[in-house]
């Protein structure tokens, strides 16, 4: 009988648990900064990415900043054009696409970011 009582007691624990992380959990949020995706470029020219957060960043659009999303976009393009496909290990682009990325950062540069 006592075993019933505290499998009750432990399941209903369980379930308030659970209604609470529902009720007041939030939702996880990509939310970048400017910092962020440049010390991400950085990391790409230096071949020290990994290949899922490269393809996180390209995949998830930026909703709260216009100008990042633009900048996202102009990524996706150069990875398109000059991606090399590498099973395992960081993210490689060709030459051109490095010289490109290189410029995307140098604008980010100028434009008031904090360089690394």
């Amino acid at each position: 009988m006592i075993e019933l009582v505290v499998l009750c007691a432990l399941t209903l624990l369980v379930l308030v648990g659970v209604g609470l992380l529902f009720t007041f959990g939030k939702a996880p949020v990509y939310r970048p900064d400017i910092d962020q995706i440049q010390g991400l470029l950085t990391r790409l020219l230096e071949q020290q990415l990994a290949d899922p957060e490269w393809t996180l960043f390209l995949a998830m659009p930026i909703r709260h900043d216009a100008a990042l999303d633009a900048l996202r976009q102009r990524c996706n393009q150069v990875q398109e054009q000059y991606g090399l496909r590498a099973r395992e290990g960081p993210v490689r682009l060709t030459e051109a696409g490095l010289i490109k990325i290189r410029f995307l950062l140098h604008q980010i540069e100028q434009a008031g970011a904090r360089s690394f």
